[in-house]
């Protein structure tokens, strides 16, 4: 029988796994906000942070915690932030590559995630977009680092929480 209401229904699986879907893979943005220290000459203060958005600050609401590796020039150079947005700020004379551990709730069943940030001191805000690709990798059970696409903005009032 040729029906098409029928047609339109989608099956309850697949409306539970479009939700899961969109329940498990928020996008990620690994950043850093950045300012010249007032006093200091050639010193830098930089904000490490974790957004679900790449124009404003959202809090990600899967991540338990977030484990940023310092250059080893830093007295703590391992630190780990369990509060979203995971702020973490620092003052610098030099930019560095930063490692970030990222550890998901639970109920998300993801694996960690190992990824990478070049500080950047040239502009106010410096995202790293954390790829769905490479994402699913790492739900898979693969531990993955990665460098990819960098977006810079030069206003950080946006990714600030009042």
């Amino acid at each position: 029988r040729n029906d098409c209401t029928q047609c339109t229904i989608m099956p309850a699986s697949v409306i539970d796994y479009c939700v899961l879907y969109l329940f498990l893979f928020e996008d990620l943005f690994l950043g850093n906000l950045h300012q010249k220290h007032p006093q200091k000459a050639r010193c830098h203060i930089w904000t490490m942070f974790v957004s679900a958005d790449q124009y404003k600050m959202v809090k990600p609401e899967s991540i338990k915690q977030v484990t940023y590796y310092l250059h080893p020039s830093y007295k703590t150079s391992e630190i780990t932030v369990q509060k979203s947005p995971f702020y973490l700020r620092r003052l610098a004379y030099g930019s560095f590559e930063m490692k970030a551990k990222i550890v998901f709730k639970d109920e998300y069943h993801r694996a960690e995630l190992m990824c990478t940030h070049d500080l950047n001191y040239k502009h106010s805000v410096t995202l790293t977009h954390i790829e769905d690709e490479k994402v699913n990798k790492a739900k898979q059970g693969y531990e993955y680092f990665f460098k990819h696409d960098v977006i810079h903005y030069n206003k950080s009032s946006q990714f600030l929480l009042e």
